[in-house]
């Protein structure tokens, strides 16, 4: 599956002890983010196809299949995040009913 709970995928993308999305990307409605990253800022207006889900899913999993030597985590690769809490984050990303789609981000204009 490369969409789970949306709301599994907030906590971990928001916790610092976790995935720690939101310091580097901005677009969080919890926190500031950062701008090391791209903005994911309205990400889930990308919409919900698989290719989208799948793109996302294989992003967060091994960036540096898509940006060699890039400063993001190899979350899957590298064991920080099982297969299932990669989903979770993919569907807080893209899910229309997610709090990433619904509610501002911190810092927005």
């Amino acid at each position: 599956r490369l969409m789970g709970d949306w709301r599994k995928g907030g906590e971990i993308f928001n916790d610092i002890r976790r995935a720690n999305c939101f310091s580097c990307h901005f677009g969080s409605p919890v926190h500031l983010g950062g701008d090391v990253g791209p903005s994911l800022e309205k990400y889930g207006e990308r919409g919900l196809d698989e290719a989208v889900q799948r793109y996302t899913y294989e992003v967060i999993y091994n960036a540096w299949a898509f940006f060699p030597c890039s400063v993001m985590y190899r979350f899957g690769v590298q064991g920080l995040l099982t297969p299932e809490e990669i989903a979770h984050v993919v569907a807080y990303l893209l899910d229309p009913e997610s709090d990433f789609n619904t509610k501002p981000a911190v810092g927005a204009r």
